[in-house]
């Protein structure tokens, strides 16, 4: 359920996401008056499937069962290289090879059929974006993806359906030449692609932001929300608004934030947009199908 939410650690600001404030923007949506959305998905638009979000307590928790220091070594490339076991007996848990896309996931690919989707970013890797039927040139991903993997010694491509028989038994694959191979996705050592610089040149011609579930703590992909043009509104979905007064975001004017969990809180969003309708023939539809 959606609640209004006063900012007290920020007591000058007034509170932010009144049912009024809601309407407005999904009377706008129904309008069609955004032809050109940026969305940015975080760990908190995958949790209902089954993904462990980044700062689990689950992964803090694998980490100390496999004797680790701390929880990042397991996504450090160095490490990796040199003993893979530890990633593989956890990845399988924190990225269910079955897990379906959420309400987050279907929410972007409708704004992509009603023709209202620019461009997305997730920082996710599990590939429910590609999941849930969302074009490859409307979606980023900033750390990789799951769909494929590739020997981190001679960079040869593998098959995730080679490669998730091993993942399934907490098991490293190697390649034939004798090193690990790993998921497409970004470790502590690795740069980000290209992609990610060349998508975010397009967040200038957006006329709203949606961010969903993100917390926008972790940079470059903590940089997005300010390359937007400097009136473009900019809707928070998340539990907690503290990091986004921190990062810049102007509650009181400019920018929304609607408190709650993002699953229900988009679904609410697409209820009161009159699109549940289109929502549950065109895309939960078709997803069955």
């Amino acid at each position: 359920m959606l609640k209004s939410t006063s900012l007290k650690r920020f007591g000058s600001l007034a509170q932010t996401n009144t049912n009024e404030k809601l309407n407005n923007f999904c009377d706008k949506l129904k309008n069609n008056e955004y032809k050109r959305i940026a969305v940015l998905l975080g760990g908190s638009a995958s949790t209902s499937a089954g993904v462990w979000h980044p700062k689990s307590l689950k992964l803090k928790e694998a980490a100390e069962k496999l004797d680790l220091p701390f929880p990042e070594v397991l996504f450090d490339i160095n490490y990796f290289k040199f003993d893979p076991h530890p990633f593989y007996k956890v990845y399988a848990q924190m990225v269910p090879i079955d897990a379906k896309p959420t309400v987050n996931h279907y929410f972007v690919k409708l704004l992509e059929e009603k023709s209202m989707l620019l461009i997305g970013f997730t920082k996710n890797f599990d590939g429910l974006e590609r999941k849930a039927g969302i074009s490859e040139n409307k979606m980023i991903y900033a750390h990789g993806n799951s769909d494929t993997f590739y020997c981190v010694i001679c960079n040869k491509k593998h098959s995730s359906e080679e490669c998730n028989k091993y993942v399934l038994q907490e098991s490293p694959p190697f390649c034939s030449c004798g090193g690990p191979v790993k998921p497409n996705i970004l470790f502590v050592g690795e740069k980000l692609n290209n992609q990610f610089y060349h998508g975010s040149e397009m967040l200038a011609y957006a006329d709203l932001m949606i961010v969903i579930g993100c917390s926008l703590s972790v940079f470059p992909f903590s940089s997005l929300p300010a390359l937007v043009g400097k009136k473009i509104p900019r809707v928070v979905i998340a539990e907690s608004e503290e990091v986004y007064l921190q990062s810049g975001f102007d509650f009181e004017h400019r920018d929304m934030f609607l408190h709650g969990h993002a699953d229900e809180v988009t679904m609410k969003i697409i209820e009161n947009a009159g699109w549940m309708s289109f929502f549950n023939k065109n895309i939960i539809g078709k997803a069955k199908s």
